[in-house]
């Protein structure tokens, strides 16, 4: 009636592997599944399930259930593939089989240092990257107009940067579920450098101006959100060694009015080599310097303006068009939503003119 009751072992392994069956195969339980391989990764410091879970679990002081189970299954050469997805994003190589002996203070500073791959250490031609996984909570932007104009901005064209938690989308990859149960969507990625922004305190009255709005969780930045993408975008560029600067030598000469190909051809240059646009805005401003090339006067109107400021809708328009004479009637405008500002907007116009 029990098979194997001599020997308690063997039952132990057999309820075991039924356990850990359908606990990795069982689609109600595929939550707690996944925290529990949270928490074996976190322990073993190893993305899944090793082949040899002996070799790494002699340095965890209180191994979680999972581990000791799967060590338990590991003596009866019995290794467990679950059905569930799991990795974890950042490199190839696992940094503890590379790294041999490690002590339980080398695994915790390559926690702390959310090191897990060698690929964040050395690239392929044996650079060294200097990076390591950052794992957050994903936030979003609160946007609701409707709500929002019910509320006094301190100055006539600044909206504050309410941040909520995001309720889930594709880049979540579940890691922050150890820590807190209520987070519903965070992020991990490869970073060499983390850009920072303050918020106001729970207790700041700043904080407390929106306490009304329908929202359970929140945070309001210091600083538009206009800022934050600008000091990103900086930052990227820098880390990156992108010049946005084109450097174009162009001679200018006196162009005689009698060849007004060779006029045509310097105002091009300059067009081409002055702005960072699309190629087609760029004939456009061209076709509009060829129709004016004949005018020693002319008048006309220009206008450049922000909307929506500090919110993820906000955009810079600007435009201009001829007055006088009255033909031809040549007018052109624009708007970009990269850093909009209304500074912006009034520079814009007057350069592309």
């Amino acid at each position: 009636m029990y098979p194997h009751i001599d020997n308690l072992m063997d039952l132990l392994v057999k309820s075991q592997l039924n356990a850990l069956s359908a606990l990795f195969n069982t689609d109600t339980l595929r939550p707690i599944a996944i925290q529990k391989l949270d928490i074996l990764t976190h322990e073993l410091w190893y993305p899944g399930i090793p082949r040899d879970i002996n070799k790494y679990i002699g340095k965890i002081s209180s191994p979680s259930y999972l581990s000791k189970s799967l060590a338990l299954l590991e003596q009866y050469q019995i290794h467990l593939d679950p059905t569930i997805s799991y990795g974890i994003i950042g490199g190839h190589t696992p940094i503890v089989e590379y790294l041999l002996n490690l002590s339980s203070n080398d695994y915790k500073s390559l926690r702390n240092k959310r090191i897990m791959y060698l690929n964040q250490l050395v690239s392929a031609d044996d650079t060294d990257t200097r990076s390591s996984i950052t794992t957050m909570e994903h936030y979003l932007p609160f946007n609701n107009p409707s709500i929002l104009n019910n509320v006094t901005p301190q100055s006539p064209r600044s909206l504050p940067l309410i941040l909520t938690p995001c309720s889930g989308c594709h880049l979540n990859d579940h890691s922050l579920i150890l820590q807190d149960a209520c987070i519903k969507c965070s992020i991990s990625i490869r970073t060499n450098r983390l850009s920072t922004f303050n918020v106001f305190n729970h207790s700041n009255q700043e904080h407390k101006r929106f306490k009304n709005l329908p929202l359970s969780k929140y945070y309001v930045s210091t600083k538009p959100l206009y800022q934050i993408r600008h000091s990103a975008h900086s930052i990227y560029l820098a880390q990156h060694n992108v010049n946005t600067v084109t450097s174009t030598t162009t001679t200018l000469e006196l162009p005689s009015l009698h060849d007004p190909n060779h006029v045509l051809r310097q105002l091009s240059s300059v067009i081409d080599s002055a702005l960072l646009c699309d190629d087609k805005i760029k004939l456009t401003l061209i076709d509009i310097a060829s129709k004016f090339l004949f005018y020693t006067n002319f008048q006309f109107y220009s206008d450049g303006s922000v909307s929506d400021i500090g919110t993820i809708n906000s955009k810079s328009g600007f435009g201009w068009v001829q007055t006088d004479p009255l033909l031809p009637q040549i007018s052109f405008l624009g708007s970009t939503i990269f850093f909009p500002s209304s500074f912006k907007s009034e520079t814009a116009k007057a350069l592309l003119f």
